[in-house]
């Protein structure tokens, strides 16, 4: 009963956490890729962009993931501080991401219709 437990806290507990950390990491890099997407426009169309920020905005993603890492590598969990700031970057980071990404909407919509 006991090894039973043992082996469903590995699978259900120890591998969501791993999953967890990597599914972080890759949104973390996605931002990033778009934020350079977003540079290249700014190039050939010499308009602005705003890539700074997509660049930028994600990395409150990356800071979550790595208290996450830490938290769940030392002690097994987050504590409620980590839990909270955490989020919080989360939250701070998504926002900003959303609004760069609208942004670049805005600048791909204008290119779209040929305006200036």
């Amino acid at each position: 009963m006991i090894e039973e437990f043992q082996l469903l806290f590995l699978i259900y507990v120890t591998v969501s956490n791993f999953i967890s950390v990597i599914a972080g990491f890759l949104l973390w890099i996605a931002f990033v890729f778009f934020g350079v997407v977003s540079r290249r426009y700014e190039q050939i169309f010499q308009t602005s962009t705003d890539w700074q920020l997509l660049m930028g905005a994600p990395t409150g993603i990356l800071v979550f993931v790595i208290i996450q890492a830490y938290a769940y590598a030392t002690a097994g969990t987050m504590t409620e501080m980590q839990s909270v700031v955490g989020h919080f970057l989360v939250i701070v980071s998504s926002l900003a991401c959303l609004y760069g990404g609208y942004r670049f909407r805005k600048v791909i919509h204008t290119l779209k219709e040929g305006r200036p």
